[in-house]
């Protein structure tokens, strides 16, 4: 046989090697996310999706300070899947699985070909998903998600005027996950009406209007749902009011060179490390064609954005750096292409090159495998609670615990009964099954030292006069100075907060200490 017939005989069986070791890796990923549990935010968007599906509103039902869109998705994931802790994490697989696709349409109009989109989007995947339980079901997800179709509207493979419009409207949801993904709608729009300018058949300023009519479409239909709900002061209360101060903790912490910094590395390596390898190949081998490069600068152009935001917030929790890390990883999928279209032909540099790859992705996988191989257990065979709290437990949070007393507590109340966690231990309310006693879900509002946090005390003693709890839990060694600012725990600050001491010691008895979680009853009036 020709040693060129031969070697693409080898090309094409590579090819269909890789697509299919590629697809199984997707699915296997997939499945682990959607077996992911419950950590505190997605408790609090949980509660918050419940009273939307209640009739009620998140900010003035339950309290939060995050965007309004991750509740929406909360509230859909479960009227659809149902009041469970999986609910979210079946949505989000979804969306996810829908993101490789996203990446395979915009990669075909700026690569000629779906596939280099389809490998990044299996980066994004082994990126993401290996962050765990607590980094994903987080609005950076969603918002990611919608960004990349976001990308895919605003190329069309022909102008489109519905095209550009929903482009608007899901950067503008993405806004509503996360402002700053907002600003990639200014990106696409500008590049968009270049294009534009230069046909003689297309006008720059009606590609602008579509843009602008989708993003203000959205946010209008979210404007409505809180001014038929009679809401808008509690949202602008929590955004507006607790957010910022919220965010300047940040910078009290380090300079803005650093946060900036910090938010560079965190996109680029330091929670992948095939990211920049990919990124490095895109750059070093030959640009297939202006249409690459065009769709390169694109993405960079939205990236920046991100990552900007991700330094402004200054928080710099691996769930922030997701939607830059999925962009980052469309281009690593690009130039991992080019470097496949290199090697595959070639045995050695074909060996080679996949050994790097897979060394390149199990370095930073230790602790993701070992639970991997857990849940894959439980989902085998029943097995211990205790296993299962193992998966769901992280930092300071007790999973067990927090299970123990949910048990206790649905044992000693009714179900129609309130109780109150003072803490941020939100998962409680839905493992207990029973109904907050305030909108007030966690303490953050009242620990931290912010103009409105006086307000925040007296109303929340003002809901736990009206509807006495039946149960009130008080959380010990919940320290989170990068949260409230200080390094005292719930117990500690509850000290200080005369007004809620004063309640629980006068109408309330201890009743069980359960780790770090001490829980009171009502006493029985006199």
């Amino acid at each position: 046989m020709h040693p060129f017939a031969w070697n693409d005989r080898l090309a094409r069986g590579a090819d269909r090697a890789a697509l299919g070791i590629g697809c199984a890796a997707a699915a296997w990923l997939l499945l682990q996310l959607s077996l992911f549990g419950m950590g505190r935010d997605q408790a609090i968007y949980s509660l918050a999706g419940d009273a939307i599906l209640a009739g009620g509103t998140p900010y003035r039902d339950v309290w939060d300070f995050k965007p309004p869109a991750i509740h929406f998705v909360y509230a859909l994931a479960r009227g659809v899947f149902g009041a469970r802790a999986w609910a979210p994490r079946i949505l989000e697989a979804l969306a996810f699985a829908s993101l490789v696709l996203a990446f395979a349409r915009f990669s075909v109009r700026h690569m000629g070909d779906a596939r280099p989109g389809a490998v990044g989007g299996l980066i994004a995947l082994a990126t993401v998903v290996p962050l765990g339980f607590w980094q994903t079901g987080q609005p950076e997800s969603f918002g990611a998600v919608a960004t990349a179709w976001a990308l895919v509207c605003a190329t069309p493979a022909r102008p489109r005027t519905a095209a550009y419009a929903a482009a608007g409207a899901l950067y503008t949801f993405a806004a509503l996950c996360k402002p700053p993904l907002g600003g990639g709608l200014l990106v696409s729009a500008a590049l968009a009406a270049r294009e534009a300018h230069r046909s003689p058949d297309r006008s720059a300023p009606g590609v602008v209007a579509a843009f602008a009519a989708g993003g203000a479409a959205l946010l209008a239909a979210c404007a409505l749902f809180f001014l038929a709900h009679g809401a808008t002061d509690d949202l602008f209360g929590a955004l507006v009011g607790f957010a910022p101060h919220y965010t300047t903790l940040s910078f009290t912490q380090q300079s803005a060179a650093a946060s900036l910094w910090s938010a560079v590395r965190g996109s680029l390596y330091q929670h992948s490390l095939l990211v920049p390898a990919g990124v490095a190949l895109l750059v070093a081998l030959p640009a297939r064609g202006a249409n690459e490069r065009n769709g390169t600068l694109h993405v960079l152009g939205v990236l920046a954005f991100q990552v900007a935001g991700v330094a402004l917030q200054g928080k710099h929790f691996p769930y922030h750096f997701v939607p830059g890390l999925t962009l980052l990883a469309l281009l690593s999928g690009w130039g991992l292409w080019k470097g496949w279209r290199f090697v595959r032909g070639r045995p050695l540099a074909l060996a080679a090159g996949l050994a790097l790859v897979v060394l390149l992705l199990g370095l930073p996988a230790g602790d993701f495998a070992a639970r991997s191989r857990l849940r894959t257990e439980i989902l085998a065979r029943r097995v211990p609670e205790t296993l299962r709290d193992r998966l769901d437990s992280a930092w300071d949070v007790n999973a067990g615990s927090n299970r123990r007393v949910a048990a206790w507590i649905r044992k000693q109340t009714s179900p129609h009964d309130r109780i109150f966690v003072w803490g941020f231990e939100p998962q409680i309310y839905i493992l207990a099954d029973r109904r907050p006693a305030s909108r007030y879900i966690y303490d953050v509002p009242q620990r931290l030292a912010w103009t409105g946090r006086d307000a925040a005390r007296s109303e929340l003693v003002h809901d736990l006069r009206a509807a006495p709890p039946a149960a009130f839990v008080v959380e010990h060694r919940d320290v989170l100075p990068h949260v409230t600012g200080n390094r005292a725990d719930s117990a500690e600050e509850l000290a200080r907060f005369s007004g809620l001491h004063d309640l629980l010691r006068t109408h309330y008895r201890h009743a069980v200490r359960i780790e770090d979680l001490d829980v009171y009853l009502r006493s029985a009036p006199e």
